[in-house]
């Protein structure tokens, strides 16, 4: 599992990849894919257009964050808590969202829910 100290690192390098301004051969492009990201605090951090796919973010507190274009597809994100972060173009197919929390999210664009588990999902506006 990642620190809250190692995953703050990587979204200000991040931000600077996509804004050009890393240096040279420090340009890096996370992909969580199949991470076991269990209760990984991800609150107030962006990330736009990463694969979670496959990943374990069981737990997980990713509260203000942003999720622009990013892939859930398949993860476990039981009792994952996500209050007010915001989804643009994001995909939960298959996922299972068993018991998350999305207290005053904003959901835009397209979201794509297919064959995900919604079972005592808690939504607050």
């Amino acid at each position: 599992m990642m620190t809250r100290e190692e995953l703050v690192d990587l979204a200000e390098r991040y931000s600077r990849t996509l804004n050009g301004n890393a240096d040279d051969g420090e340009e890096v492009y996370p992909d969580f894919s199949n991470a076991d990201l269990k209760g990984a605090d991800f609150s107030g951090l962006g990330f736009y257009d990463v694969s979670f796919v496959g990943a374990n973010l069981e737990g997980a507190n990713l509260e203000g964050a942003f999720f622009p274009c990013s892939d859930f597809t398949g993860a476990n994100l039981r009792n994952a808590k996500f209050k007010d972060t915001t989804f643009i173009n994001t995909c939960f197919k298959d996922a299972d969202l068993r018991g998350t929390s999305f207290d005053e999210c904003r959901f835009a664009e397209d979201l794509n829910l297919e064959g995900a588990i919604l079972t005592n999902i808690n939504k607050e506006d």
